[in-house]
């Protein structure tokens, strides 16, 4: 998986599969398994996880993530997929 250098604190705040509430959690803005952007993390049970960005209704971001910071992400790794051309 393609990840950010940036390291973000995840705060729990909400009731989420596989996630504590109060529980502070590290991640990366990344693609999933899927393709979509997200937030990829593990989880209690040591699993890799890929968060919605959206979903700020469980988890808390720290920094908060920008609409900027996700389409500099994108911009930076559509340069690179260039260079297999």
């Amino acid at each position: 998986m393609v990840a950010s250098n940036k390291l973000y604190k995840i705060l729990c705040i909400g009731e989420y599969p596989g996630f504590t509430i109060g529980d502070e959690y590290l991640g990366h803005i990344g693609y999933g398994p899927f393709g979509e952007v997200g937030m990829n993390t593990i989880d209690d049970d040591g699993d890799r996880r890929t968060l919605d960005l959206d979903n700020t209704q469980d988890f808390k971001y720290i920094p908060p993530i920008t609409c900027r910071v996700v389409d500099d992400f994108i911009a930076e790794h559509e340069d690179e997929d260039d260079d297999y051309d």
